[in-house]
């Protein structure tokens, strides 16, 4: 089974459980869903951006909501029918935005103004051309948004993504990446204030609830055989360049404030502490504790 097939499997079966695991609030899970479309709220509404907005990897249509919200023209696409099905239900004044398909060989008509793609590009066996595509359909100077699994981290998740690192002789091209991490990252001072302030507008964004809940999710398993790649940002600037994009600036999240084996054990704790560190993902100090990062493109 290829790589899109398993994919489309996966997100076929989580349907249901999705816009949970990914936007839930009782920190039994790790709201990454909405932490990565915050990112992209934020961006877009200091920028004042409206037009075309395309969401790639759609899954129940809560980023196509915040676009439309926003006064964006936006579409949602997905290869899982599951997924489509979920955000057309989710949102039924927007179903007809939402489309089944893969957008490898998709033809919008037109280019887009903004392009998001949360969650998608891991999934990618061919991550250059996927990143050539997206760029293909995107209207000179018109902005990406594209999250990636962060490389990085592995240098301090302590887990077999090190041994990796380790046995295939890579750890030192990690480490020499870190010299080089600050041109990544909008913010490199931190003032009381911009910490206070971001920590309290976090808060009441993502509405984080003032006591943990008890309550567990079931557990997520990916199909055998399913790959999911990394990049770092050096990585990724550099793909990015090759497609005729230039890297902004990146903001790292899902940020961990101890190993990620100890997670399940103090999932709340740790939910907790890691939404209350997210203002600091848009610094380089959390270069290595971030797993994911949201990279913000600009088409040349």
């Amino acid at each position: 089974m290829s790589q899109r097939e398993l994919t489309r499997e996966y997100f076929n079966r989580i349907a249901g459980e999705w816009s949970e695991f990914a936007y839930g609030s009782s920190l039994a899970e790790f709201p990454g869903g909405r932490v990565r479309q915050e990112i992209v709220v934020q961006d877009l509404k200091r920028r004042g951006t409206r037009g075309r907005a395309l969401d790639v990897g759609c899954g129940t249509g809560n980023l196509v909501r915040e676009l439309a919200d926003l006064g964006c023209e936006p579409l949602g696409i997905d290869l899982s029918p599951e997924m489509v099905a979920a955000a057309a239900r989710s949102h039924p004044d927007l179903k007809d935005t939402f489309r089944c398909g893969d957008v490898m060989a998709w033809d919008p008509g037109s280019d887009f103004d903004v392009i998001t793609a949360m969650g998608v590009l891991e999934y990618q066996e061919d991550g250059p051309g996927f990143v050539r595509r997206l760029a293909g359909i995107l209207r000179h100077g018109g902005i990406l948004f594209l999250e990636s699994r962060n490389r990085l981290f592995n240098l301090f998740s302590s887990n077999q993504y090190t041994l990796t690192e380790i046995t295939e002789h890579r750890m030192p091209d990690l480490i020499r990446e870190l010299e080089m991490v600050d041109r990544y990252s909008p913010v490199q001072e931190i003032s009381g204030d911009y910490l206070s302030g971001a920590l309290m507008q976090l808060k009441e964004q993502l509405q984080v609830p003032d006591t943990t809940s008890a309550g567990t999710l079931p557990q997520r398993s990916y199909p055998a055989g399913m790959v999911r790649h990394q990049y770092t940002p050096r990585e990724l600037e550099e793909l990015s360049a090759r497609a005729g994009c230039t890297l902004d600036y990146v903001v790292y999240y899902h940020i961990h404030p101890f190993l990620p084996r100890f997670e399940r054990q103090f999932p709340q704790l740790f939910n907790a502490l890691s939404l209350a560190y997210q203002p600091l993902g848009y610094t380089p100090l959390c270069a290595t504790t971030g797993s994911s990062y949201v990279a913000v493109l600009t088409r040349r």
